[in-house]
C-alpha cells in the first residue's frame, strides 16, 4: 500500500470518528417551563442564570421594562433586550411593556420559582378562559413599591389610569413581592366571582357581564406589607 493510500485511510478514518463524536457528544437541549396561571395568563419559570431574550418577527431586538425595577429578576437595568436571571434567584411574578416598539408583551411573563413548586394550595381554582379572543380580556395589574417605597398599582397592558376594562374581563393582581392584598366592598359588586386572599401569589376577579352603570367605577385598597413607605392605598379601574 502507497503512503498516500495510507494517508487517505487514516485521514477517512480521523474525519469519520469526529463526525461520530460529534453526533454523540451533542449539547443537552433546553428545558423550558412555563406556568399557566388560574387566570389564563402564561408566564416563564426560569432558572437562576438563564438568558432571555426578545425579539420581534423581523429578528429585531425589542427592548422591555419592569413595572418595578429594584425588584427586577434580571442583572439588566430597563430598556434592555436581554434578561439573564439573578443569582440567588428571585421570587414573585414580574410582568413588563415593551414601550419603545408599540408591542404589549406580557405573555409569557417572568415567574421564577426556586422552590419549583408552583403557585401553592391556598389559590382557589380560577375561572374557564376558554372562548377569549383578544388579550384585554384578562387585564394584568402588578402591585408593588414604587422608587418612593410607597405602594403602587401598575396595568402592564395600558397606560391609562384608572384601567378601562371590558364587562366580563378577568382582571389579575400579581406582585414581585408576593406580600401583598386587594380587598374593597366595592369589588363585590363588580365581581361576579373572585379569589382575593391575602398571601397568595396571583389574585383575580372576573368582572361582572351586567354593571350596574357605564362605566362603573371600582375603588379598591392594594396592601403591599414589604413596602417602607405608604403600604396601603386606594385605587380604581372602570368597567367599560
Amino acid at each position: 500500500m502507497t503512503k498516500r493510500s495510507l494517508l487517505l485511510i487514516v485521514l477517512g478514518i480521523a474525519i469519520g470518528a469526529s463526525m461520530g463524536f460529534a453526533g454523540f457528544y451533542q449539547c443537552p437541549p433546553n428545558n423550558i417551563t412555563f406556568k399557566v396561571l388560574r387566570t389564563g395568563k402564561v408566564y416563564l419559570d426560569p432558572k437562576a442564570g438563564d438568558v432571555i431574550t426578545w425579539k420581534n418577527e423581523s429578528g429585531a431586538p425589542v427592548k422591555i421594562f419592569f413595572a418595578f425595577p429594584p425588584t427586577s429578576p434580571c442583572n439588566e437595568g430597563n430598556g434592555t433586550a436581554t434578561c439573564t436571571v439573578k443569582t440567588p434567584i428571585p421570587t414573585g411574578i414580574f410582568d413588563y411593556t415593551c414601550k419603545d416598539t408599540g408591542i404589549i408583551c406580557t405573555d409569557p411573563g417572568i415567574d421564577p420559582d426556586p422552590g419549583g413548586g408552583g403557585l401553592g394550595p391556598s389559590i382557589a381554582l380560577g375561572p374557564s378562559v376558554s372562548g377569549l379572543t383578544t388579550s384585554d380580556q384578562v387585564v394584568g395589574l402588578q402591585v408593588g413599591c414604587d422608587t418612593s417605597g410607597n405602594v403602587s398599582v401598575v396595568d402592564s397592558n395600558s397606560a391609562s389610569t384608572p384601567p378601562k376594562i371590558n364587562d366580563g374581563a378577568i382582571i389579575q393582581w400579581t406582585s414581585p413581592d408576593k406580600t401583598f392584598s386587594i380587598s374593597g366592598t366595592s369589588l363585590a359588586s363588580a365581581c361576579a366571582s373572585s379569589s382575593l386572599v391575602s398571601g397568595d401569589a396571583v389574585q383575580w376577579c372576573t368582572s361582572t357581564s351586567s354593571p350596574t352603570a357605564h362605566p362603573l367605577k371600582v375603588n379598591y385598597t392594594a396592601t403591599v406589607s414589604a413596602c417602607t413607605g405608604k403600604k396601603s392605598d386606594t385605587f380604581s379601574f372602570s368597567l367599560k
